[in-house]
């Protein structure tokens, strides 16, 4: 359940095995060297910055491994983490910054955008976090913090909308991870390849977590690889991306041997209008991040079969109460790996919710057990 224990558990399993790469500078981790890796950053979090369960660290990045033990790190001691991308105007991270109020923001040194201090610390996402934490000789792994299913995981922003800071929570991020790998055929032997920065809602809990809970190699990209020839190294491997970089992407690597599958970041929130038909495959990462699963059905308006831990409903968007089979209504859903709150915005909040279920504002019909969009 807890995602923080995850590197520590597979590395008694299969210390040996590939846990994720640098595809950019080529570099390996074993679980057993990542293990490492992130108890380094925990033990630096907790017990040189003491940084206490509910603190906010926020990371402005690329993909690498030095932020993915950043996140697993907060993960063990309790700390929420915020991902930022480096390319959002300075103006939105600045917004973001004064609403989570982070203890600690860490800064690859390539994006310097804020003056050194005591809470500001750069570092080089192609250098293992090892190189810049100094922690205890044998830090060991961190057990001694209590946490909750419903405590804070991270913080997720979609600045393209007002800025609201979607709360993942345990639970939730689990949850996702189970309903991904079971739904979308995740084997023994599958490569995912993380190309979508960890600040969207798909970037880490689409691909990245539930490829790492079940175990597989993964591949962290950033925006470097797209624009160059390394990425085909990585081959073949599962991408999944959302609509603007996937057509870049299949124009860029045509001949990438791979499953590259067409991700909709999306999950509910006011104003949405965008077109949900002739998606690979429907997900709503800031919703539950995973809702939906196609199968063997056709048809550009299909949403599909709910997957497990997801309860649906089609309501009245007046009163919530169910409506008969066949009615068309507004999608809603329960279930342990859904949204449950923006960050300190109660009203925002309480407006997603009707009678204890999710909205998503998204009319829908239900024929045979398959979901359809309708206009």
């Amino acid at each position: 359940m807890y995602i923080g224990s995850w590197p520590f558990d597979r590395a008694r399993l299969t210390p040996d095995l590939c846990a994720c790469t640098d595809v950019c500078g080529g570099i390996e981790y074993t679980w057993a060297k990542f293990s490492l890796e992130c108890d380094a950053a925990a033990n630096f979090l907790f017990r040189v910055k003491k940084i206490n369960p509910g603190d906010r660290v926020a990371v402005i990045a690329e993909n690498s491994i030095a932020s993915l033990s950043l996140l697993f790190a907060c993960a063990t001691i309790g700390a929420v983490f915020v991902p930022i991308d480096p390319l959002w105007p300075f103006t939105v991270i600045d917004e973001i910054l004064q609403q989570v109020r982070p203890k600690i923001i860490f800064c690859d040194e390539s994006f310097r955008s804020f003056d050194e201090s005591d809470n500001i610390f750069f570092f080089s996402s192609s250098l293992p976090v090892s190189c810049f934490f100094k922690a205890s000789r044998s830090p060991g792994h961190i057990t001694e913090v209590d946490l909750s299913p419903e405590d804070p995981l991270a913080l997720i922003y979609l600045p393209s909308f007002e800025p609201l800071g979607i709360i993942v929570s345990h639970s939730m991020a689990y949850y996702n991870s189970v309903n991904t790998m079971l739904a979308y055929g995740f084997t023994t032997g599958s490569r995912i390849l993380a190309a979508i920065n960890f600040s969207s809602p798909a970037g880490l809990f689409m691909d990245t977590l539930p490829a790492l809970f079940a175990g597989l190699p993964v591949g962290l990209v950033c925006r470097e690889a797209l624009s160059s020839g390394v990425i085909e190294k990585y081959s073949p491997a599962d991408v999944f991306l959302e609509h603007p970089q996937y057509v870049r992407f299949k124009e860029r690597f045509p001949d990438f041997s791979g499953n590259i599958a067409k991700v909709f970041s999306w999950g509910g929130i006011p104003g949405f209008d965008g077109d949900m038909r002739n998606c690979d495959r429907t997900l709503f990462p800031a919703a539950g991040m995973n809702c939906f699963v196609k199968s063997g059905n056709s048809g550009g308006n299909l949403l599909g079969l709910p997957v497990y831990n997801v309860q649906p409903k089609i309501g009245s968007s007046a009163d919530g109460s169910e409506l008969p089979a066949g009615y068309r209504g507004e999608l809603f859903f329960r279930g342990p790996s859904l949204f449950s709150g923006f960050w300190n915005n109660p009203a925002a909040t309480s407006a997603m919710f009707l009678r204890g279920w999710l909205r998503t504002r998204l009319a829908v019909k239900c024929v045979k057990g398959f979901y359809y969009f309708t206009d």
